[in-house]
């Protein structure tokens, strides 16, 4: 899901343990597969909803209040992200001076990132600066090996901010960049698997090494708390399906505890216990979840769940 404009920035899945450490395994399409409808409502456990940890974990920088949070805080963070055995976060963009502060913790803690370059309303050059901070930082000491993958831009075009042309465009320039700095990982976009079908181009036109996809059940008329894994697999298969076979990789999932009911999908704790449990167990935790922390810096959103995301709480080992 897009991140709103916070008030200091210009952007921005077994009951067994187990670890996930490959981006790959074998949206958000706001209705796109569908999935046999259950009941979303039982009862929470007190205990973490699965000991199955999730490959990477959503991470932004700010306050409650939308303040940038000190390389202390963002540090005390990333402890706790360790802690649960998570090996990757996902950040959007290079503000916050995340480059010095969630940089530098991550490196501490052996963490591994997802670096968002993040594209905003202005279009596909709002990332310029953010790009050339990313090279000057990633070409000192081998910095590039702390990062997982790049995604320029995350549902630039599903909020309308760009075309796929210009978008495509972009990511052309971004890669010879990158690569001429020195970074081989994987390069990619992050968009809702119905910018994929409707656009084909964005994902089989080689500028990609990977398809990233934000697969959020809440906002499908047809999934439900209990099916939120099974919708997830159905968003890897419809992608995979119109990009030529690409590997998909989950981007952004999760689940809000709070907000208004949509369709068959009611937002509470307890339901967002049963959505993690069912995302962690249908991918075996090859995802990234969304988020961290309710993230109360945002506005509402109009189903009123964009700060009812954060989801670090129901992880084993607490933290």
């Amino acid at each position: 899901m897009p991140l709103p404009t916070s008030a200091t920035s210009a952007a921005d899945s077994s009951s067994s343990s187990t670890t996930t450490t490959s981006i790959l395994s074998s949206t958000t399409t706001y209705a796109a597969t569908s999935v046999e409808e259950a009941s979303s409502t039982s009862s929470a456990s007190s205990t973490p909803v699965s000991t199955i940890i999730p490959y990477a974990l959503t991470y932004s920088p700010y306050t409650d209040s939308g303040d940038c949070k000190t390389g202390d805080e963002v540090a005390e963070d990333l402890a706790i992200i360790a802690a649960k055995g998570i090996s990757t976060v996902r950040i959007y963009g290079t503000d916050c001076n995340s480059l010095s502060t969630v940089e530098s913790a991550a490196a501490t803690y052996s963490l591994r990132i997802i670096q968002g370059l993040w594209i905003d309303a202005t279009g596909v050059d709002s990332i310029d600066s953010g790009l050339s901070q990313l090279i000057s930082w990633g070409s000192t000491d081998n910095n590039w090996d702390m990062i997982a993958m790049i995604t320029v831009g995350n549902e630039a075009v599903e909020s309308g901010f760009v075309s796929v042309s210009d978008l495509m465009t972009k990511i052309s320039s971004v890669r010879a960049q990158l690569r001429a700095a020195g970074y081989t990982g994987p390069i990619t976009t992050a968009e809702t698997p119905n910018v994929f079908i409707s656009n084909p181009q964005l994902c089989t036109s080689g500028l990609l090494d990977l398809v990233a996809i934000n697969a959020q059940p809440y906002f499908d008329d047809h999934a439900t708390a209990e099916t939120a894994g099974e919708f997830d697999l159905g968003q890897i298969q419809v992608t995979q399906a119109a990009c030529n076979g690409m590997d998909v990789f989950i981007s952004e999932t999760g689940y809000p505890s709070a907000g208004i009911t949509n369709f068959n999908n009611v937002p509470s704790v307890e339901n967002q216990q049963i959505a993690i449990n069912s995302i962690l167990e249908a991918t075996n935790g090859n995802v990234t979840m969304f988020t961290m922390y309710n993230d109360l810096w945002k506005p509402l959103g109009p189903y009123e769940v964009e700060q009812s995301f954060g989801m670090i709480q129901f992880l084993s080992p607490f933290g």
